[in-house]
């Protein structure tokens, strides 16, 4: 975009957070157990801004989609590890991930459990993933 002085305008990004990574289109380095209104006040100039769907959650889930009321933006939420989409990370994660790395059951790149999955951000989806998120499991 550029304005009459033909100088480039940024992208404003409503959805800002020093806690949270902000991209495109998911919000990641949200860990499991985060609750609702908790994860809301880590944005920048929340206050009746950001909301959460579905808004009857207690806890922040992968594939959740986060909206800003004056920009419009929505982006959806990554809960590191959370494959099944239930906001927590157990071991119906391990099996969906163990799945997709033994080729029975693909997970798709562009989707928000891929990104889960990928528990080292590197933009693979590995063994070294399976076994990040078992040790998490463990306390490890």
């Amino acid at each position: 975009n550029t304005n009459a002085d033909n100088t480039i305008i940024d992208k404003i990004n409503w959805l800002a957070s020093d806690v949270y990574s902000v991209g495109d289109e998911f919000i990641t380095n949200v860990f499991a157990g985060t609750s609702v209104s908790e994860f809301i006040t880590k944005f920048h100039d929340y206050e009746g801004k950001v909301t959460v769907n579905p808004d009857d959650a207690a806890i922040i889930k992968t594939g959740m989609t986060v909206s800003h009321s004056v920009s419009g933006e929505q982006l959806t939420v990554v809960v590191c590890g959370d494959i099944d989409k239930n906001g927590e990370v157990s071991v119906n994660d391990i099996i969906k991930l163990s799945s997709h790395i033994n080729g029975s059951s693909k997970l798709k790149v562009e989707d928000a459990e891929f990104a889960a999955a990928d528990f080292d951000s590197n933009g693979k989806v590995t063994i070294v993933d399976l076994v990040n998120i078992r040790k998490y499991i463990m306390g490890e």
